[in-house]
């Protein structure tokens, strides 16, 4: 086999991230070579010298692997299995040092009677007289059993240090000795429950951790550990910190009695010195508990945690029904990016999970804040199929993860809707709050529900908390929605609101309110209520957030009742441009930046000075004359003038997606208000896609001056225009590029987009020099009529 090539390829399985070696044997010399004679003589037909290169960096950790050796002559390959452990960084014994493959020692009758003695052991002396049989009949399992029990009756100092020392460290260090001894043949419980022990106590044999420790991991590295039993391990050992935790071992029993009369002789005792000795050390054969050790042994949880987290994301084809919750539990919020390996087998058992464990996996991702569309997606069509077991509180966590999230599932939208109509009036006022809030939450337009809701409200209203009350009742003026039964359910809004207006919160009250005017159902009957100072003062006291919420409700609210008051186009007209107030955060829907390349690309189709941004709705308006060109538009004392006869008013428009429910081709209700009022103020709409727009207008400024030429078109006679300022992309402000000439326009123009807001957080009623007045002074706060408010100058 002159021409045999061989190589080495490693695979490994190890208990490390980020620690972990590739070896590599090549024919030619590399960097260093290693006398491979005990290798030779396992495999005798292999006569030439094997040299092993290593790479990645050196580490001292103990790295247990699994390699393959590989030799081809011809087409022929054939695989010669080799254990390799990594010892140290500097030598690689090819020596099987992982799990033997030896059968668990099954427990014994005397094991299991010595357990069933264990728990009527209420002190040391019971367990040592217990432990007086012959040698060879305590082995590994009674000795583990004994070892807990005597920590457990060490934390309670049950006569501990009543015995003589020399008796304890030898009874101890025989009963260490054999649990090293057999500890290969314990069971993978058995071994758990030793972590557990020596997590939760302290004085624990160093050298014994050390041995369990070795096992466990050698059982990871050959994957004998169930994913049950990782996940159990995993979860002992983030207890490592848990100093005061008593260790508990299954079946074993404390005394009340010993337990009180310890505590009892603790507060008593006056020698209080002593007592902390006694405390402090164990016995002489075992470590002494001080913070070095305990560091010590949180350093090796920590190391063998990570280790186990490592197989069990290795392994998470092996996740089933029955682990799945358990390992979302299990999870911490530096390990949620482990979400998405669960993510990958989902499919194949989620019509198996139970409402228990959907339900503890909702709550977990909430914990978490790991939002996986995947697992949410399979969650919606278990909810869809199993809807026969779905209860209250699964429900709950259902709505809650998926309002926390933000999710829209149309599977758990029939869920709900079916819910509602089978339970009726006898649903729960929470789950109902919470279907509503989701339909509003994800702007899903359900007749169903909400007319349930408006149903229920109607007969049990005065049953409803405050906070209730706010997320039902704002969600129909929100999403554009009146129920069948319109006049019953408005007069127990109203007799309900009026009844509880002191016991709500002023923002909720005022966005309620405000709600409702998107349906043209204005409050007038609260508008005395609202404009009385003490309840401005209570306004006044919130903090900036809510106090900006709240008069912004407040804004709205005096809007709606001055456009519905008067009929006088022009009026109105004249009323709004005096307002002071650039934009209505509500109205303005986040489109500052599309707005700004509009009005930027008007600039250059009609002039600087022919547009402006409308007060409060915050759109872009043109005034044209009966030829059909736009007027110019002055500003003087921070009100526009208009100079000519208006023949006709444009609003141009930014539509997106985001302005209609999802479900529906219907608009918003702030939408849809600030479109009726656009059109009661006399203006003509010219709606604009802002997506098509920013996407045409970012490629090329002419392609998107094109698109809004052609929107214009229809109604501004462009052919008429003496200056037509459109400029090619070659011609932009000289030698500005196209870029630099936006953002120096925007940096002049910008603040026609920044709120007044002098009256959100003024604390007096006096007017300002600008001649506008504060919130204080509007035609809804006080006792004038709207339509005589109108006569002066209004606030922002």
């Amino acid at each position: 086999m002159a021409s045999v090539n061989r190589m080495l390829l490693q695979k490994t399985f190890t208990c490390s991230v980020l620690k972990t070696s590739f070896i590599k044997a090549f024919l030619s010399p590399k960097v260093w070579s290693f006398d491979t004679s005990s290798l030779l003589r396992k495999l005798p037909h292999l006569n030439s010298q094997i040299h092993l290169y290593s790479s990645g960096p050196e580490s001292t950790a103990n790295i247990l692997s699994q390699s393959m050796l590989i030799f081809q002559d011809g087409v022929d390959i054939e695989e010669l299995p080799v254990l390799v452990k990594r010892a140290t960084s500097e030598s690689f014994p090819f020596t099987s040092h992982s799990y033997t493959g030896q059968q668990f020692q099954e427990e014994t009758e005397f094991d299991t009677t010595f357990r069933q003695d264990l728990c009527n052991c209420y002190s040391v002396n019971d367990v040592f007289r217990l432990l007086e049989v012959p040698s060879d009949k305590v082995r590994g399992i009674s000795a583990s059993l004994a070892l807990q029990k005597l920590h457990v009756l060490k934390y309670l100092n049950t006569d501990w240090h009543q015995i003589h020392s020399f008796i304890r460290s030898a009874v101890m260090r025989e009963l260490y000795d054999t649990v090293q001894q057999d500890v290969k043949l314990l069971s993978n419980s058995t071994l758990i429950s030793l972590v557990e022990c020596y997590v939760a106590t302290d004085g624990f044999s160093l050298m014994c951790i050390d041995g369990i420790n070795l096992e466990i991991q050698s059982r990871l590295g050959d994957g004998i550990l169930s994913v049950e039993e990782l996940l159990n391990l995993s979860q002992v050992l983030s207890k490592h910190s848990g100093i005061n935790h008593k260790p508990s071992v299954s079946g074993v029993k404390i005394s009340p009695v010993s337990i009180v009369s310890e505590n009892s002789s603790r507060l008593l005792s006056n020698d209080g010195d002593e007592q902390q000795v006694k405390v402090d050390s164990f016995d002489k054969y075992c470590s002494k508990a001080g913070p070095q050790v305990r560091t010590e042994i949180h350093s090796r949880c920590s190391q063998l945690r990570d280790h186990v987290w490592v197989h069990l994301t290795s392994r998470y084809q092996d996740i089933d029904e029955n682990t799945f919750a358990h390992i979302l539990q299990a999870l911490t919020c530096d390990r949620k990016n482990l979400v998405s390996l669960l993510e990958k087998s989902l499919a194949k058992y989620w019509i198996s999970l139970s409402p228990e464990d959907v339900k503890t996996s909702l709550d977990n991702l909430v914990r978490l804040r790991a939002n996986s569309t995947v697992i949410m997606t399979y969650f919606g069509r278990w909810a869809y199929v199993n809807i026969h077991q779905m209860s209250l509180p699964l429900l709950l966590s259902f709505l809650n993860a998926y309002i926390h999230f933000g999710f829209l599932n149309e599977n758990l939208v029939k869920v709900m809707e079916r819910c509602l109509s089978l339970k009726g009036q006898l649903i729960h006022t929470d789950v109902l709050a919470l279907c509503v809030e989701y339909c509003r939450s994800c702007q899903y337009l359900s007749p169903l529900v909400m007319d349930a809701a408006a149903s229920h409200f109607t007969q049990y209203a005065y049953s409803y908390e405050p906070l209730q009350l706010f997320v039902v009742l704002r969600a129909f003026g929100q999403l554009n929605y009146l129920p069948a039964q319109t006049s019953a359910f408005l007069k127990k809004v109203e007799s309900c609101l009026w009844d509880r207006f002191d016991q709500m919160q002023e923002t909720q009250l005022l966005e309620i309110l405000g709600s409702f005017t998107f349906l043209d159902i204005l409050p007038k009957n609260f508008h005395m209520r609202v404009s009385d100072h003490v309840f401005l003062d209570r306004i006044r006291r919130l903090n900036n957030a809510n106090k900006s919420a709240a008069f912004m409700w407040l804004g709205i609210l005096k809007n709606a009742f001055a456009l519905n008051t008067s009929q006088d186009l022009e009026k109105n007209h004249k009323w709004l441009l005096a307002r002071n107030v650039k934009y209505s955060p509500l109205y303005h829907d986040d489109q500052k930046t599309s707005l700004l390349a509009v009005r930027f690309t008007i600039s250059q189709l009609l002039g600087h000075h022919h547009h402006h941004v409308l007060p409060v709705y915050g759109c872009c308006a043109v005034y044209l004359s009966s030829d059909g060109l736009p007027l110019k538009i002055t500003s003087v004392d921070n009100s526009c003038v208009i100079e000519g006869q208006v023949a006709k008013k444009l609003a141009i428009l930014l539509r997106t997606s985001d302005h209609f429910t999802v479900n529906t081709q219907q608009l918003l209700g702030v939408h849809a208000q600030k479109q009726k009022h656009l059109h009661k103020l006399g203006f003509s709409i010219v709606e604009v896609r802002a997506g098509h727009f920013m996407y045409t207008w970012r490629h090329s400024f002419s392609a998107g001056a094109s698109l809004i030429k052609a929107c214009l078109m229809p109604h501004i006679n462009f052919s008429k225009l003496k200056h037509e300022t459109y400029l090619a992309d070659k011609h932009f402000h000289g030698s500005l590029t196209k870029e630099d000439a936006f953002w120096s326009w925007r940096s002049n123009n910008g603040d026609d987009l920044i709120a007044d807001d002098d009256a959100l957080f003024s604390g007096s009623s006096t007017s300002r020099k600008d001649g506008g007045v504060s919130v204080c002074d509007s035609g809804l706060l006080n006792e004038k009529s709207v339509e005589d408010d109108k006569t002066t100058e209004e606030p922002d």
